[in-house]
Protein backbone atom coordinates (compact mmCIF):
# COMPACT_ATOMS: atom_id res chain seq x y z
CA UNK A 1 0.00 0.00 0.00
CA UNK A 2 1.43 3.38 -1.00
CA UNK A 3 0.55 6.27 1.44
CA UNK A 4 0.85 9.62 -0.38
CA UNK A 5 0.86 13.35 1.65
CA UNK A 6 0.03 16.01 -0.17
CA UNK A 7 0.86 19.84 0.38
CA UNK A 8 -1.81 22.18 1.41
CA UNK A 9 -0.62 24.99 1.97
CA UNK A 10 3.14 26.98 2.60
CA UNK A 11 3.65 29.22 5.16
CA UNK A 12 6.89 31.53 4.17
CA UNK A 13 8.69 33.91 5.80
CA UNK A 14 8.38 31.87 9.22
CA UNK A 15 10.81 30.22 11.20
CA UNK A 16 10.85 26.09 11.93
CA UNK A 17 7.39 24.92 13.71
CA UNK A 18 7.43 22.64 16.18
CA UNK A 19 3.91 22.17 17.26
CA UNK A 20 0.82 21.12 15.10
CA UNK A 21 -2.20 20.36 17.17
CA UNK A 22 -6.06 19.92 15.51
CA UNK A 23 -9.38 20.28 17.36
CA UNK A 24 -11.94 18.33 14.38
CA UNK A 25 -11.26 18.27 10.67
CA UNK A 26 -10.88 21.61 9.62
CA UNK A 27 -9.95 23.68 13.10
CA UNK A 28 -5.51 23.56 13.71
CA UNK A 29 -2.69 24.87 15.06
CA UNK A 30 1.34 25.34 13.66
CA UNK A 31 3.70 26.99 15.64
CA UNK A 32 7.38 27.37 16.50
CA UNK A 33 9.66 30.45 16.90
CA UNK A 34 7.74 33.22 18.30
CA UNK A 35 4.72 32.70 15.71
CA UNK A 36 1.04 30.62 15.82
CA UNK A 37 -0.71 30.41 12.60
CA UNK A 38 -4.91 28.50 13.00
CA UNK A 39 -6.59 27.28 10.08
CA UNK A 40 -10.62 26.68 9.92
CA UNK A 41 -10.68 25.12 6.72
CA UNK A 42 -8.60 21.88 7.45
CA UNK A 43 -5.03 23.53 6.58
CA UNK A 44 -5.90 25.08 2.93
CA UNK A 45 -5.47 28.63 4.54
CA UNK A 46 -3.34 29.79 7.79
CA UNK A 47 -3.78 33.20 9.37
CA UNK A 48 -1.34 34.40 12.20
CA UNK A 49 -1.95 35.24 15.98
CA UNK A 50 0.06 37.16 17.87
CA UNK A 51 2.24 35.83 20.37
CA UNK A 52 3.47 38.05 22.44
CA UNK A 53 6.76 36.80 21.64
CA UNK A 54 6.08 33.48 23.18
CA UNK A 55 6.95 30.27 20.60
CA UNK A 56 4.32 27.78 21.45
CA UNK A 57 5.41 24.39 22.36
CA UNK A 58 2.26 22.34 22.59
CA UNK A 59 -1.73 22.54 23.07
CA UNK A 60 -4.71 20.58 24.55
CA UNK A 61 -8.42 21.83 24.35
CA UNK A 62 -10.82 20.81 26.41
CA UNK A 63 -13.59 21.72 23.64
CA UNK A 64 -13.93 24.43 20.87
CA UNK A 65 -13.30 27.17 22.96
CA UNK A 66 -11.01 26.53 25.65
CA UNK A 67 -7.28 25.45 25.60
CA UNK A 68 -3.80 25.38 26.86
CA UNK A 69 -0.63 25.56 25.52
CA UNK A 70 2.92 25.43 26.75
CA UNK A 71 5.31 28.00 25.80
CA UNK A 72 8.91 29.16 25.95
CA UNK A 73 9.56 32.65 25.85
CA UNK A 74 13.03 33.00 27.08
CA UNK A 75 13.83 34.45 30.51
CA UNK A 76 10.10 35.46 31.36
CA UNK A 77 9.11 32.25 32.60
CA UNK A 78 5.58 32.69 31.08
CA UNK A 79 4.93 28.95 30.19
CA UNK A 80 1.59 28.18 30.21
CA UNK A 81 -1.21 30.20 28.26
CA UNK A 82 -4.86 29.67 28.06
CA UNK A 83 -7.68 30.77 25.77
CA UNK A 84 -11.09 31.02 25.89
CA UNK A 85 -12.06 31.96 22.21
CA UNK A 86 -10.76 29.11 19.88
CA UNK A 87 -7.42 30.05 20.04
CA UNK A 88 -7.80 33.79 18.84
CA UNK A 89 -6.58 35.39 22.11
CA UNK A 90 -4.07 34.28 24.42
CA UNK A 91 -3.58 34.86 28.37
CA UNK A 92 -0.73 33.48 30.33
CA UNK A 93 -1.78 31.32 33.38
CA UNK A 94 1.38 30.47 34.87
CA UNK A 95 4.87 31.98 35.02
CA UNK A 96 6.79 30.22 37.97
CA UNK A 97 10.26 31.86 38.01
CA UNK A 98 13.14 28.95 36.21
CA UNK A 99 10.58 26.45 35.59
CA UNK A 100 9.64 25.42 31.69
CA UNK A 101 7.02 23.71 30.65
CA UNK A 102 7.31 21.33 27.34
CA UNK A 103 3.64 19.04 27.60
CA UNK A 104 0.77 19.55 28.45
CA UNK A 105 -2.47 16.75 28.44
CA UNK A 106 -6.09 17.40 30.22
CA UNK A 107 -8.51 14.20 31.21
CA UNK A 108 -11.69 16.39 31.51
CA UNK A 109 -12.23 20.15 31.38
CA UNK A 110 -10.77 20.65 34.85
CA UNK A 111 -7.80 18.14 35.35
CA UNK A 112 -4.85 18.51 33.33
CA UNK A 113 -0.97 18.42 33.67
CA UNK A 114 1.79 20.08 32.44
CA UNK A 115 5.37 18.78 32.29
CA UNK A 116 8.53 20.02 32.17
CA UNK A 117 11.89 21.16 34.34
CA UNK A 118 13.04 23.25 36.86
CA UNK A 119 16.53 25.17 36.04
CA UNK A 120 19.21 25.07 38.85
CA UNK A 121 20.25 28.51 38.65
CA UNK A 122 22.14 27.21 35.19
CA UNK A 123 23.19 24.34 36.96
CA UNK A 124 20.92 21.68 36.75
CA UNK A 125 17.70 20.81 35.51
CA UNK A 126 15.10 19.18 37.47
CA UNK A 127 12.11 17.01 36.35
CA UNK A 128 9.21 18.99 37.14
CA UNK A 129 5.10 17.88 36.73
CA UNK A 130 2.21 20.96 37.32
CA UNK A 131 -1.52 20.33 38.28
CA UNK A 132 -4.43 21.89 37.39
CA UNK A 133 -7.96 20.79 38.70
CA UNK A 134 -10.07 24.53 37.21
CA UNK A 135 -9.51 24.28 33.77
CA UNK A 136 -6.24 25.57 32.95
CA UNK A 137 -6.81 29.02 35.33
CA UNK A 138 -4.37 27.76 38.17
CA UNK A 139 -1.47 25.49 38.67
CA UNK A 140 0.40 23.71 41.67
CA UNK A 141 3.83 21.95 40.94
CA UNK A 142 3.11 18.35 42.06
CA UNK A 143 6.40 16.65 41.25
CA UNK A 144 9.94 17.54 41.57
CA UNK A 145 12.50 15.21 41.51
CA UNK A 146 15.88 16.91 43.23
CA UNK A 147 17.57 13.37 42.93
CA UNK A 148 19.04 13.40 39.17
CA UNK A 149 22.92 13.33 38.33
CA UNK A 150 24.77 16.60 37.48
CA UNK A 151 23.79 16.54 33.98
CA UNK A 152 19.61 16.80 34.83
CA UNK A 153 17.21 15.48 33.32
CA UNK A 154 13.86 17.19 31.70
CA UNK A 155 10.45 16.24 31.22
CA UNK A 156 9.75 16.22 27.05
CA UNK A 157 6.20 14.67 27.42
CA UNK A 158 3.22 13.54 29.16
CA UNK A 159 -0.10 11.49 28.54
CA UNK A 160 -2.68 9.88 30.99
CA UNK A 161 -4.75 6.65 29.33
CA UNK A 162 -7.38 7.14 32.09
CA UNK A 163 -7.67 9.06 35.47
CA UNK A 164 -5.27 7.34 37.39
CA UNK A 165 -2.77 5.92 34.57
CA UNK A 166 -0.84 8.68 33.32
CA UNK A 167 3.35 8.48 32.20
CA UNK A 168 5.83 11.29 31.70
CA UNK A 169 9.02 10.59 29.22
CA UNK A 170 12.52 12.24 29.93
CA UNK A 171 14.98 12.95 28.15
CA UNK A 172 17.35 10.66 29.51
CA UNK A 173 16.67 7.70 32.39
CA UNK A 174 14.00 9.82 34.82
CA UNK A 175 10.78 8.38 33.05
CA UNK A 176 7.90 8.49 35.67
CA UNK A 177 4.46 7.07 36.02
CA UNK A 178 1.74 7.03 38.03
CA UNK A 179 -0.87 4.84 38.78
CA UNK A 180 -2.94 7.41 41.53
CA UNK A 181 -3.79 10.12 39.35
CA UNK A 182 -0.78 11.60 40.07
CA UNK A 183 -0.78 11.14 43.85
CA UNK A 184 3.02 9.36 43.72
CA UNK A 185 5.47 9.04 40.66
CA UNK A 186 7.58 6.13 39.99
CA UNK A 187 10.97 5.79 37.91
CA UNK A 188 10.10 2.96 35.11
CA UNK A 189 13.68 1.84 34.31
CA UNK A 190 17.32 3.28 33.91
CA UNK A 191 17.67 2.89 29.88
CA UNK A 192 21.57 2.82 30.08
CA UNK A 193 21.24 -0.64 32.42
CA UNK A 194 19.16 -2.61 30.53
CA UNK A 195 19.63 -1.18 27.21
CA UNK A 196 16.71 0.07 25.86
CA UNK A 197 16.99 2.82 23.42
CA UNK A 198 15.88 6.37 25.03
CA UNK A 199 12.09 7.19 24.52
CA UNK A 200 11.31 10.06 22.56
CA UNK A 201 7.47 10.25 22.52
CA UNK A 202 4.37 9.20 23.58
CA UNK A 203 1.52 8.74 20.70
CA UNK A 204 -2.30 7.70 20.93
CA UNK A 205 -4.14 5.89 18.01
CA UNK A 206 -6.88 7.23 16.47
CA UNK A 207 -8.95 5.77 18.33
CA UNK A 208 -8.63 7.50 21.27
CA UNK A 209 -6.29 7.53 24.71
CA UNK A 210 -7.02 3.42 25.83
CA UNK A 211 -4.27 2.79 23.39
CA UNK A 212 -0.79 4.61 23.76
CA UNK A 213 2.51 4.09 22.11
CA UNK A 214 6.30 5.18 23.53
CA UNK A 215 8.61 5.73 20.66
CA UNK A 216 12.65 5.74 20.96
CA UNK A 217 15.44 5.92 18.66
CA UNK A 218 16.42 3.50 15.62
CA UNK A 219 12.51 3.02 15.38
CA UNK A 220 12.33 1.83 18.92
CA UNK A 221 8.52 1.50 19.81
CA UNK A 222 6.74 -0.07 22.54
CA UNK A 223 2.70 -0.31 23.44
CA UNK A 224 1.93 1.10 26.91
CA UNK A 225 -0.63 -1.69 28.61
Amino acid sequence: MKVVWQITKGIYGTRLMKSLYFLDNNTGFISGHYSIYKTTNGGITWTIISTQTASYLDYFFVNPSVGIAATYDGASYKNIWRTIDGGVTWLNVDSEANYYINSVWFINENSGWAAGYYDQFGVSREPAIFHTTDGGITWQNIYLNHDVLARGEVLLDIRFKNELEGFAISDYTESIFTLDGGVTWTRTYDAESFGFPKLEGIYKTLSGDSELYLTGKNGYVVKWK
